[in-house]
């Protein structure tokens, strides 16, 4: 009995990122726009803290500070938004892991 050939089927790979749902959109657009396939499939949810009275002490007590690190622009989001109405911005270093970190830090009105 003879078999029918194999025939290779190509398709485009296809992309799933998995970027939180804040971002993944954006991803998943630009990868489309390249004509990529693609889709989100956010893994973890990035939310701000139930309690925010760690940030509130951190601003607080940012005239004692040497420096202030951020790992991500998510970090530089929320600590920005826990930022006490009328409180000022301290001048006291901001160090990033990236360019980007660094960008969001400017952008929520952080001098360099």
């Amino acid at each position: 009995m003879a078999q029918a050939p194999l025939t290779a089927s190509i398709e485009a790979p296809r992309v799933i990122v998995t970027r939180p749902e804040r971002e993944a959109q954006a991803w998943v657009q630009a990868l489309q726009a390249l004509g990529v396939p693609s889709e989100s499939l956010p893994l973890i949810e990035i939310a701000g803290l139930q309690d925010p009275s760690p940030l509130v002490s951190a601003w607080q007590a940012m005239p004692q500070y040497l420096a202030v690190m951020f790992v991500s622009a998510n970090a530089v989001r929320h600590f920005m938004a826990a930022r006490p109405a009328g409180s000022p911005i301290q001048p006291c270093r901001a160090w990033s892991t990236g360019r980007y970190r660094r960008h969001c830090w400017l952008r929520a009105g952080r001098p360099s």
